[in-house]
């Protein structure tokens, strides 16, 4: 998992290497129309997803201070992948144009939620006001991505495209015991995924953009991007 993280980041920067080695094309009037300015700048925004794969659930064994009222053996399992999960982002981006209304990009950032399954152990028979749980949470996350815009001649503005994002889950499960939590493992699980969006500039530094989410991980996105 470290290694394909690392091969990923390691990519995406030659990548930004490469592309600012190329001499731009930019005029005011591209620049406006694909909705960026050459250069580097920060994005703020929104993402919802549904997370998948086996990453998103985890088997629970029994708490050591239980097992002599509840037996040993799994206390059975939580699963974030069963509701829509909502973050705030923040990210650093670079961009190049490349050609007439075609503009690269590379995006690096982080994503802050508060993802949470709680589940009452399965081996315990008592009333919930005196039961043991477990625990599944995520509430950060980092994400890496390149890809092109191509602005919509004739349009002042409006632009689309796709990105490929890489993002890791850090996720922390354990047993939730008298009002506290207690980490049992935590894991980092790698979410690849493609990323058509469409956007809007305002002027040649500010935009937003919407984008969906598909792999791994579905939903979407929408963020403001402001470059300097």
């Amino acid at each position: 998992m470290k290694k394909k993280l690392q091969n990923t980041a390691m990519a995406s920067i030659f990548a930004i290497g490469l592309v600012a080695s190329i001499p731009s094309t930019a005029s005011a009037e591209g620049l406006l129309q694909a909705g960026s300015q050459d250069g580097w700048g920060v994005t703020f925004g929104y993402a919802g997803m549904k997370i998948g794969g086996s990453g998103s659930s985890f088997v629970h064994s029994t708490h050591s201070d239980d097992v002599r009222f509840l037996g040993a053996g799994s206390a059975g399992e939580t699963d974030l992948g069963d509701e829509v999960l909502d973050f705030g982002s923040i990210g650093f981006r670079y961009q190049r144009k490349l050609m007439k209304n075609v503009i690269f990009n590379a995006e690096v950032g982080w994503m802050g939620g508060d993802g949470r399954d709680e589940k009452q152990n399965i081996n315990d028979p008592r009333p919930a006001a005196n039961g043991s749980f477990i625990y599944s949470k995520l509430e950060n996350a980092v994400y890496v991505g390149v890809g092109f815009s191509y602005s919509i001649p004739n349009v002042k503005g409006l632009y689309v495209g796709a990105d490929v994002q890489s993002t890791s889950l850090f996720i922390e499960h354990g047993w939730s015991r008298f009002g506290s939590d207690q980490a049992e493992e935590d894991s980092v699980e790698w979410m690849p995924a493609f990323c058509p969006k469409v956007g809007f500039a305002f002027s040649e530094n500010m935009a937003i953009e919407g984008s969906a989410v598909i792999g791994e991980s579905v939903g979407g996105a929408v963020k403001f991007i402001l470059t300097f």
